[in-house]
């Protein structure tokens, strides 16, 4: 069997093939979506690696908030479905008000935060320290 590299490698290769000798031969606009299509592979690069932690983190958060009893979860699809029907649960109160005052209100804003913290992490991680400095 022959050895090959991780996804994460692949995609990394991608990426700096991209960057570094595509690019610079290009002219706009296909410059422009060429780095586009580099940052997205960035992107699904960071995904690979904190992904896991952040759906973990964010279905705790949900259980605690929402007063739930961890459920028995076999993949990161059926987390995702639970943390999908959670979040809706959660909008609804904080659309009823149930989040406006209180020790609750506090709990549900921070676990916002750092929701967002987390999906800013994959997304564009530059934009953290912008976002904290004004939220």
């Amino acid at each position: 069997m022959q050895d090959h590299p991780s996804t994460k490698e692949l995609i990394k290769g991608i990426h700096n093939f991209l960057e570094n000798d595509v690019v610079p031969a290009l002219q706009e606009p296909l410059r422009f979506h060429t780095r586009v299509a580099a940052n997205l592979l960035k992107i699904i690069e960071r995904e690979l690696d904190l992904e896991a932690d952040h759906l973990s983190s964010e279905i705790r958060g949900l259980w605690r908030l929402l007063s739930k009893a961890p459920d028995s979860i076999d993949s990161s699809e059926e987390m995702r479905a639970q943390i999908r029907k959670m979040n809706e649960e959660l909008c609804e109160l904080i659309r009823t008000g149930k989040a406006d005052n209180g020790p609750w209100a506090n709990l549900v804003m921070d676990h916002v935060k750092r929701s967002l913290v987390q999906k800013l992490e994959i997304a564009n991680p530059d934009m953290i320290a912008k976002a904290q400095a004004k939220y």
